[in-house]
Formats: C-alpha cells, structure tokens, sequence
C-alpha cells in the first residue's frame, strides 16, 4: 500500500519529493467557513446598479465580476487564507482586502483578467503592481 507521500508524489509528478520530510501539503476537505459569507457579498455586488455609489460610479463589470468569482473560489480550500472584505469601486471593479496587524493587502480585479495590487508591512515595506490574474492567485496562497 502506498503512503500518502508516495499518492502525492503521483498525483503531482514532482520527481523533487521523495520523503514526508521533502514537504507538507496542507488539503481541506471544503471551504473555509467565511467562503459562503464572501459568496453572497459578491452576489449583491454584481446587483449593485449604475450610480450605485450617488456618485456615478459604474455597475461592476460582469467580466471582473467572474475573475473575482474564480478568485473567491480559488481562496476557499486554501488553509491559512483569512477573510477578506470585497467591495466594488468607482470603475466597476471587484476588490478584496486583507487589512492585518502586520500587513495590508489590496487586489482590484479588472475586467481584463488583470490584478492591481497594493501590499504594505507595517515596517513600512510597499508593493505595487499590476500582475495577470493567474501569478496572483499563486501569491495569495502565502498570505
């Protein structure tokens, strides 16, 4: 019978890990317990209307709406990941923020598939960028 490492090594084909000790691959078994709220955050955001803010603000794209939905679900199995806050801008793009004791993290997803991000430490260290939407969702997964 094989051991777990040896079904992750087939399932991954990563001729590097030969032994338990090579890595730890942490798998749940269903979303975290804040994927739903998050879910139905962004339901109500993709009803949101034109004008939505008073301030002329655009209805959220429907393309930025679905990058945001696939992001959503990428972060759900994920252990570690913390709850964002998600809100749509003035542009009609979707936004997720992590806003921590030692760091804060913004990601605005376009409706272009790209990622426009703001990371800050608190000792002050900054990050701007714009990064295609499949880099970032590696990213993410170290927060």
């Amino acid at each position: 019978m094989l051991s777990l490492t040896e079904k992750l090594i087939g399932i991954f084909s990563c001729p590097r890990l030969r032994s338990e000790e090579d890595c730890l691959i942490a798998i749940r078994s269903k979303h975290n317990e804040w994927v739903e709220r998050c879910c139905r955050k962004l339901q109500a955001i993709s009803r949101l209307e034109a004008n939505w803010d008073s301030y002329g603000a655009a209805p959220p794209d429907t393309v930025s709406f679905g990058y945001a939905k696939a992001f959503l679900g990428f972060l759900g199995d994920k252990v570690g990941v913390l709850e964002p806050a998600i809100t749509a801008n003035a542009s009609g793009n979707v936004c997720f923020e992590w806003d921590q004791e030692s760091f804060s993290l913004l990601v605005e997803i376009d409706a272009a598939g790209r990622c426009h991000y703001h990371y800050e430490t608190q000792d002050g260290e900054k990050s701007d960028a714009v990064a295609d939407f499949t880099p970032l969702l590696a990213m993410v997964t170290h927060l």
